[in-house]
């Protein structure tokens, strides 16, 4: 074997080591037994030691109590051999891992897309950092979303199979075969460079593994291997097996990796069907724009909600005529999921969506985990109750008893009423409170105020508050339905819901005039501007 790698103190301390271990100034003999005892401390991580204790039921459904290998409940290195584990006197070498942070051409802020906002991440380490085995410090996935570079101490002749493995969930996130150098780039591909994605606020050790192969190996027969591994039990590899097929035995040499968790690999987990942590990510962010607006004296801060919210739009295609002006509008079919940016109108939102309710626990399994439960929905446009003690919030939509995921179930007591606000300030929530009996249906209409002179009338007022206490509602899932004002409100103002004239919603809209002007400048008549919105509302009560 080749001469142990050096690397100095101060390249590390460039490349991002912000404290001295004993691999701080060399991959010595100090340093690598120092990594040997991190991988036989059986108290080093999640599921060592503490697991028991943190999760004394083992499978009580929490994610983060889920062991695929509950029998590999101690050190780093059984966790990820089992029965084949290695001698750790044949780790002789630590593997070398530069990231390098790619950041914007143009000098503004890494943002990438998280649970419907854009996050913001502003650089927390050197933009080149090199892994240290025994440091503690926690990184992120967003750091580690672009392939490193991997190298090691080769030997001439040998073939090498590397390898980025979860060892908290046996995830393999990188796999390369007949690597005749020191460096990931002279092998063959069998699973591409994927960064982690821990899901969860703990540490996850990500661990790159180097062995030696006794010989070539077939690269379509590794895949054909991985992919059936992979179908069979949830994306799990298991290593002491691939380890076992292949003869991969020693000598080896490692890194270790401390991961902790952020939006960039909840948004990445979701394409996979896995842990849905968007509702919290969701909640925070929530937390934050209702806290710096005032806050509301009904949500309690921090948000916990643990139920993603999503609400689909459909609607046909539509032509009317607003302020003289005709407007077409093509067919709605719009999701506003946790990847959501869209700001919509009137218009998109103007008839009842169809809402879809998933667990954060485990989304694959909504059905089980929701069937037992009781939820009341509203959405309220919030604006009045915001910085306000008062009750001044309006409720567009109210459904109490819903059982389970379906929604339709429950009891509408408020009907579906489209977002009509005059401004894109207007706060409109969509809540789903959790019930924990059956909510008198018919006494709920008495939370509202029976004066409103509004659009809003018999609707004006709710006391959400007390709507919550008094049927002690726990809220679970939120959204905030991004709304701006289109012509299509300003038609429905005037010539549906007769609140307002149309002289008064239109004045200074450009094309306006009274009466309406014709395409080639001449006015129409008033009676033709009339007949023209009998028309309109006809087609539009025959369309919706």
């Amino acid at each position: 074997m080749a001469a142990l790698m050096k690397i100095s103190l101060i390249s590390l301390l460039v490349s991002g080591t912000y404290s001295d271990t004993a691999c701080s100034a060399s991959y010595d003999v100090t340093c690598l037994n120092a990594v040997r005892s991190v991988l036989l401390d059986q108290s080093a991580f999640w599921f060592g030691t503490s697991y028991t204790t943190n999760c004394p039921q083992r499978q009580d459904g929490r994610y983060e109590c889920i062991n695929r290998h509950s029998d590999r409940t101690d050190s780093l290195l059984s966790r990820m051999t089992g029965q084949y584990s290695l001698d750790p006197a044949y780790m002789s070498f630590i593997v070398n891992v530069t990231y390098t942070i790619q950041l914007p051409d143009d000098g503004t802020e890494r943002m990438y897309d998280g649970c419907g906002v854009k996050v913001t991440a502003p650089l927390t380490t050197p933009q080149v950092f090199s892994i240290d085995p025994l440091n503690t410090s926690l990184y992120k996935p967003f750091d580690l979303r672009e392939q490193p570079e991997v190298t090691w101490p080769s030997e001439h002749g040998i073939k090498y199979t590397v390898i980025l493995y979860d060892a908290s969930m046996f995830i393999m996130h990188a796999l390369y075969v007949n690597v005749h150098g020191g460096s990931v780039h002279d092998g063959e591909t069998v699973v591409e460079y994927a960064g982690p994605d821990n899901l969860l606020s703990r540490e996850g050790p990500y661990v790159w593994a180097v062995f030696e192969q006794q010989g070539v190996l077939q690269v379509d027969d590794v895949k054909d291997y991985i992919h059936s591994a992979m179908e069979n039990d949830s994306r799990s590899v298991y290593l002491d097996e691939l380890m076992s097929r292949y003869s991969l035995l020693g000598p080896y040499g490692v890194n270790i990796m401390r991961v902790t968790t952020d939006e960039y690999a909840t948004v990445a987990s979701m394409t996979y069907g896995l842990l849905n942590r968007c509702p919290v990510y969701y909640g925070l962010w929530l937390d934050n724009y209702i806290g710096q607006r005032g806050g509301l004296t009904y949500l309690t801060s921090p948000l916990h909600l643990r139920v993603s919210l999503d609400l689909h739009f459909t609607a046909p295609a539509i032509t009317y005529t607003s302020c003289c002006a005709k407007h077409h509008q093509q067919s709605v079919n719009t999701t506003l999921d946790y990847s959501s940016y869209g700001i919509h109108g009137s218009v998109t939102y103007r008839r009842t969506p169809s809402v879809t309710l998933r667990t954060v626990e485990n989304p694959t399994t909504t059905t089980q985990t929701l069937a037992n439960k009781m939820y009341s929905l509203v959405l309220l446009d919030a604006t009045g109750d915001i910085n306000s003690t008062n009750h001044n919030a309006s409720i567009h939509w109210g459904v109490v008893n819903i059982h389970g995921t379906n929604v339709t179930s429950g009891v509408e007591v408020y009907p579906y009423f489209t977002p009509v606000a005059p401004t894109e300030d207007a706060v409109y929530l969509v809540i789903l409170f959790e019930q924990t009996t059956f909510v008198n249906a018919s006494a709920v209409t008495g939370y509202t105020a029976d004066d409103c002179s509004s659009v809003m009338a018999d609707r004006c007022h709710f006391q959400t508050l007390d709507f919550i206490q008094d049927n002690s509602l726990t809220p679970v899932g939120i959204r905030l339905l991004r709304y701006t004002p289109d012509p299509y409100r300003k038609y429905l103002l005037y010539s549906v819901y007769n609140v307002t004239t149309k002289a008064a919603e239109c004045a200074g809209q450009p094309g306006y005039g009274v009466p309406c002007p014709l395409n080639s400048g001449v006015q129409m008549t008033t009676p033709w501007c009339l007949y023209l919105l009998v028309i309109s509302f006809s087609y539009f009560t025959s369309r919706n």
